[in-house]
């Protein structure tokens, strides 16, 4: 413990002659990284009575019961409400699906130029699931996607989409994309880099 007499200046020079540990550097350990979710519960109330919410979240672990009511808890209220169910007052959960789902594609640290906006439009299809759709999102990138960049992105649409349907985003690896289509738009980013 640092006494009132002594800075932190003082001890530059044995902070450099004794740098950190691995444990002590290792910044994803100190500050866990958000990771993207996806989850549709069932939401109960103390008759018995149920609404189903679903969403798409971050978080640094996996929730399990008390943390999706407590994350859903605000929509099953507005839900029961809307319903006329009462109380709306939520008490527990069933859980109907909650996948990891992949983060959105980063620019190298070295681009600094500005994001702009580009909406992302794709039609897919997967056979494993005998299950296909249109769908859509925007993300932040510095130029028109194309290559990996596009890649990931249209990766993410079909695992967004199939953890929706309530198979899981593995099965974006075995979909087939029919079309993709690119615009810069002025909307705000659905999947944002921060």
């Amino acid at each position: 413990m640092l006494n009132a007499n002594v800075r932190g200046s003082d001890l530059l020079d044995d902070f450099i002659a004794t740098p950190g540990t691995p444990a002590e550097c290792d910044w994803r350990a100190l500050a866990p990284r958000l990771r993207r979710f996806y989850a549709a519960v069932n939401v109960f109330n103390n008759d018995g009575k149920s609404i189903r919410v679903s969403g798409f979240f971050r978080a640094t672990y996996r929730l399990w019961h008390a943390g999706l009511l407590a994350r859903f808890g605000d929509d099953a209220i507005a839900s029961f409400k809307a319903k006329g169910i009462t109380p709306a007052v939520p008490t527990r959960v069933s859980v109907d699906h909650h996948f990891e789902q992949p983060d959105p594609p980063r620019p190298p640290l070295s681009d600094i130029r500005p994001l702009l906006s580009w909406k992302v439009e794709i039609d897919f299809g997967c056979t494993d699931v005998r299950f296909g759709a249109k769908t859509d999102g925007v993300f932040a990138w510095p130029e028109e996607p194309t290559g990996r960049a596009l890649k990931d992105m249209t990766h993410l649409l079909m695992a967004d989409r199939l953890s929706m349907y309530g198979t899981g985003p593995e099965g974006a690896y075995y979909s087939e994309l029919v079309w993709v289509k690119v615009t810069e738009t002025d909307a705000a980013p659905d999947y944002p880099l921060n």
